[in-house]
């Protein structure tokens, strides 16, 4: 469930909070290129892992983030 990292909320893109309302967001690197981003919810004392998207490129996840 947390496999990957937590991204900082101010590093969020406002993207995922516009489309997703999320309140964490985590991030996991599929192989040198490749990203997951996904949340994790509780509903009802059940964790659910959500996959919002996934990147297979670096430079995919770059724009997303606004590192470029």
């Amino acid at each position: 469930m947390t496999a990957g990292i937590e991204i900082q909320k101010p590093l969020w893109p406002y993207y995922y909070v516009r489309k997703y309302g999320v309140n964490n967001l985590w991030k996991l690197d599929l192989s040198r290129e490749a990203r997951l981003i996904y949340t994790v919810l509780n509903e009802t004392g059940r964790w659910i892992v959500v996959a919002l998207e996934a990147f297979r490129t670096h430079k995919e996840y770059e724009k997303r983030f606004g590192y470029c």
